[in-house]
């Protein structure tokens, strides 16, 4: 779900099978998903794919996700 902060997948992102691909596998992942907080933050996420490829470091939604990987998952 948070492949897109690696700078070779953004930039595979710029190119719309990728995006297409990245969608999808979000929807193959969502009903899978019972926390609360992953599914916020899947929610913010999907409709911001197509601008994915562009975000950068400082964007407040790559910090939430740095936030909820040191707390929950690190």
């Amino acid at each position: 779900m948070t492949s897109f902060m690696d700078e070779e997948i953004k930039s595979k992102l710029q190119f719309s099978l990728c995006r297409q691909k990245f969608e999808e596998m979000i929807g193959y992942i969502q009903p899978n998903i019972i926390s609360d907080g992953v599914l916020s933050l899947l929610n913010e996420i999907k409709p911001q794919i197509r601008n994915l490829s562009n975000i950068t470091n400082s964007d407040k939604l790559i910090q939430k996700i740095s936030f909820f990987n040191k707390n929950y998952l690190g």
